[in-house]
Order: C-alpha cells, then structure tokens, then sequence
C-alpha cells in the first residue's frame, strides 16, 4: 500500500456542513483534506486500533467481532496488524483513484461502543437500526443516548432499549428499577384517563420482556436480576462469600437464649415484641440458606462458581459446588434445631412465603402445623403461644 497521498476523494455536504468544516479547519490551523484525515485516523484508532484495514477485507478477522467487543484490537494477530509508526492509509473503495461517499442524509450505525458511552441522544431509527445490528447478551445503551420520549408502542424493540439502558446503570437490578424506567421511558405512552391504570397496563406489558433480557439472580429478598451474563460472572461469588459470611455472624439467632445475651435482653424482657423481632431475625437467617440453595440446585449459577477463583478448601473437595452444599447442609442440621413453631412463622407470620422451601419438614413441620387452625398465617395474638413453647 502506497504513502502518497494521491487517492482522490469526493465528499458531498450541504451548506450548513460546509461551513462547519470550513471553521473546524480555521480551529485546528490546518487545511480541510488534513482535518478529515485526522478524523479518519482517529476514528479508525478508536475502533480498531493498529488493526489494517485489509484483514477485513479478507476476513483473516470479522469486523463485527471487533465491534461487538468479542475481539479486542490489540489482540488482533501481529501480522494483521499496520506496519511501522505511520497512521492507518485508508484505500479508496474501489482501490482506485477515487470514491464518492453516499448522500450526507445516510448516518452511520452506531457501534456497541458508541451506545455504551455518554453522547448525543439518538433517534427511534437510529436506536432501531443500533438494536437490529448489535443487540446481544451484553449490549449496553448509555441514558444519554435516549431522550424520554423518543420509545415508540414498539414492544419487542422499546423493551429492548430499556434493557441496555438498564444494563448500563447497575450489574444487579430490582425489579423496582425496571419499573420505573419503563414509566421513564414510555410514561408519554400512556392515554387512559387513568393514568395509574395505564401505566400498570404498560408495565404488564413490558416487563416480563425485559426480564427475559436480562439473568437470574440467587436472591430471595427482593426480586433481583443480574443485567448480564458478564455481571453475574463477576457479582456470584463474591455473593456466595457474603452469604456465608452472614450465616456466621449470626449464627445466635438460632438460639433464642444467645439471641437475646447478644441484644442485652433478659428473659423477663422477652415480650411478644422480642419474639416478633428474634423471628426476623430467624427469617433472614432462613433467607440466606436459600439464597445458597438456588446458587447449588441452579445449573448456570454451578457452571459459574465452578469457573470461577472463589476460594474453598481445595484439599477436601473436588470443587466449590460440593463445597457449597456441604457447608449449607451443615447449616441447614442447625437451622432445624430451632423450634419448630418458630421455623412455622418464620416463614409465615414474619413474610409471605415465595412458595420456595429449604424442605417441607424445617420449614413446615407437621408438629407447628397442627398448632394452628389451618396453613394460614398464624394469628399475631399467637406469639404468645410460641413464645411459651420457646422458653
């Protein structure tokens, strides 16, 4: 590839793009051809770094895997790379002596990296021709890029959209937060004269959509999602370290007596009220059980933790998962040492249970069961009745 300069090249622009052009050449003292070049180069640097551009041409590597982020520039082979110190020569289309650009009217597509990052707001098509080229797993759209009101009644595109601004704020995401950036988002979309009532309908509507988008989350607490593959790579065991943790500081709670010593508490001071908070306490306890429960019993979450550095006793177990489950089990021996009228309404006095169990017999016994008229919640007047049975 020749050094000269000597490949012609026809640009079309209107007047107001002109004179832009014309002042930009008068801001960085220098001609237009050279200011177009920089542009060029630059633009080329940040996309592709020293990658020639004929290793697209002959697809020794895709350019859509540099752009999607798969490939990084500098992990492009050496050979593919430009030679020397001088900036990336940029041949004519047609390698010959010249090359009209399309219509000023064309905008290019913008690229995974160009959506991710703060910049000018975009337009629906512009926003729809990004999403139809790029959308994947880990595609992110910068909350500048999309102005409140530019989402169309477009379910399978606006809910995508929102998806990839989501994914850009946090790597772990409430349900809450998806809610509300939906009524950000598509708020303007709502025409009922009930404006709640729409707005639950559109929520109805998009939700589930979006969810679909992103990844499962261990968290029984509150309904919590992972933004993305990568996010949860990143976030599950540094998640399951915490956890453990948690079960360890408070592992009085599983003896009301320890509980109370280690809150200052007397046994005359143990009220209907203490015993309301010790089951809370017993109820988060319960939580993290089971938050380590879906990390073992999940096959995506085990794939992570067994490719992950997470430390564990490497000597006595074959990997982090039967690590994982023989830690919890032996929590799970002392959890079912808590009476059980209290393990009962742990579960259903304190919260509504989500329908998931550690087990039928820890967290409904058939001894607290028949205590109480019926599965239902129990009473709060029956506090007392446990609080008898417990000390």
């Amino acid at each position: 590839m020749s050094d000269t300069r000597d490949n012609k090249f026809t640009l079309k622009l209107n007047d107001l793009e002109k004179q832009r052009l014309e002042k930009l050449a008068d801001a960085y003292d220098c001609n237009q051809s050279a200011l177009l070049r920089q542009y060029i180069n630059g633009g080329w640097d940040a996309l592709f770094g020293e990658t020639h551009p004929e290793a697209f041409d002959r697809h020794d590597t895709e350019m859509g895997d540099v752009l999607s982020g798969e490939i990084e520039p500098d992990e492009i082979d050496d050979e593919l790379k430009i030679d020397g110190e001088s900036p990336p020569q940029i041949p004519a289309a047609d390698g010959g002596a010249g090359a009209a650009v399309s219509p000023g009217s064309h905008t290019p597509t913008q690229t995974p990296q160009d959506l991710a990052k703060a910049g000018p707001a975009l337009s629906w098509d512009e926003l729809t021709e990004a999403i139809e080229t790029h959308w994947g797993d880990g595609l992110e759209i910068h909350p500048d890029r999309v102005e409140p009101e530019t989402l169309k009644n477009n379910r399978d595109m606006g809910a995508k959209i929102i998806a990839g601004i989501i994914r850009s704020e946090e790597d772990v995401v409430p349900e809450v937060l998806i809610e509300q950036r939906i009524e950000d988002y598509l708020g303007h979309k709502v025409t009922r004269t009930d404006y709640d009532a729409g707005l639950e309908y559109k929520i109805d509507q998009y939700k589930p959509l979006i969810i679909d988008y992103l990844e499962a989350h261990p968290g029984t607490r509150t309904d919590l999602h992972y933004v993305s593959p990568g996010a949860a790579e990143g976030d599950l065991p540094s998640f399951v370290t915490n956890t453990l943790e948690s079960l360890q500081e408070n592992q009085h709670v599983l003896d009301i007596n320890e509980w109370a010593e280690e809150n200052d508490l007397l046994e005359h001071q143990i009220k209907s009220k203490e015993i309301e908070l010790w089951l809370e306490n017993v109820t988060a306890f319960r939580h993290d059980l089971l938050d380590l429960k879906r990390v073992y019993k999940n096959p995506a979450f085990i794939e992570i933790l067994i490719e992950s550095d997470i430390d564990y006793p490497e000597d006595s177990y074959q990997d982090p998962v039967k690590w994982l489950k023989a830690v919890c089990e032996s929590w799970l021996e002392q959890y079912a040492e808590v009476d059980p009228r209290a393990r009962y309404a742990a579960v259903h006095t304190v919260r509504e249970t989500d329908g998931e169990l550690l087990s039928p017999e820890i967290d409904e016994p058939a001894e607290a069961v028949s205590a109480f008229d019926s599965g239902d919640a129990p009473a709060p007047v029956q506090f007392a009745k446990i609080r008898d049975a417990i000390l």
